[in-house]
């Protein structure tokens, strides 16, 4: 008899929840069975994944500046070279930021503050611990008239509030810019 009791008390009761997915009554009223309802809506992209649709500005300018950099940058990373063509080889692409997001928020959308690489280089190489080698690449790579640049772009933004409706229109118009060249080719 005793172990009858125990063995009923390890029995648990489902959770309200899931008597909800379920469609099972809770309490005293009945439940309706629903689906779950994802908290973004998804939008469909050209034979890829599903990209959710932004929901604040900010996700809207990242997208826009992702689509700029993809263009700009040839969708293949600057530092290997990897891209999605299988020129080389496939990779996951990402924009990178040289001037940290957190630290300097008014260079966020600064399309000279933006980088494409692969997601290799992006997490072992500019976000790794060995980040004097990421500084001599810079260095090499984009310039030092460049990195003068984003720093003079610090000094002057810092303290400066964004307006984020000037920026989408601006990104727009670069993405228009860009995408007409590609369509006309090189020249």
């Amino acid at each position: 008899m005793p172990l009858r009791q125990s063995s009923r008390r390890l029995r648990r009761k489902p959770s309200r929840t899931l008597l909800r997915l379920l469609g099972k009554a809770v309490g005293t009223a009945a439940v309706k069975r629903t689906a779950l309802k994802r908290k973004r809506p998804m939008r469909k992209t050209k034979g890829y994944t599903a990209i959710p649709a932004p929901q604040t500005i900010e996700e809207e300018l990242d997208g826009l500046c992702r689509q700029i950099i993809l263009l700009r940058d040839g969708f293949c990373c600057r530092r290997c070279l990897k891209g999605i063509h299988g020129e080389k080889q496939r990779a996951v692409l990402q924009v990178h930021h040289i001037r940290t997001k957190g630290a300097h928020p008014n260079l966020r959308w600064e399309l000279d503050n933006l980088i494409l690489v692969c997601k290799g280089c992006h997490m072992f190489f500019f976000h790794g611990r060995d980040s004097e080698s990421a500084a001599e690449w810079y260095r090499a790579n984009l310039g030092t008239g460049h990195m003068e640049k984003l720093s003079m772009l610090v000094q002057v933004r810092k303290g400066q509030k964004q307006d984020r409706s000037a920026v989408r229109l601006y990104l727009q118009q670069v993405l228009a810019e860009i995408s007409t060249r590609k369509a006309l080719g090189p020249t």
